[in-house]
């Protein structure tokens, strides 16, 4: 399983006025990275988007822990959907 530390958020409301966490996390490389790079090494940071009331759960409490959840895809973002803070 690839680990995702989380290492800051963003919080802000959409134009629809829904809120919104922009999470940035640091992971290992995919497997799909590693088979489709010429060179590879440390490791990757992702920013992901969290809607509504999922995003409750980050705090300043939440950096450096793991962060665990469904990931998807939706208008080429990431988003995270039931995070769930380690």
């Amino acid at each position: 399983q690839n680990m995702r530390k989380i290492l800051g958020y963003r919080k802000f409301n959409s134009k629809k006025g829904t809120p919104v966490c922009l999470v940035a996390y640091q992971e290992d490389f995919s497997d799909y990275d590693k088979e489709h790079s010429e060179e590879l090494g440390g490791s990757k940071i992702t920013s992901a988007m969290v809607f509504g009331d999922d995003g409750k759960v980050f705090n300043k409490d939440c950096i450096g822990k793991e962060l665990q959840g469904f990931v998807g895809f939706s208008n080429g973002s990431t988003i995270i959907q039931n995070p769930v803070i380690k």
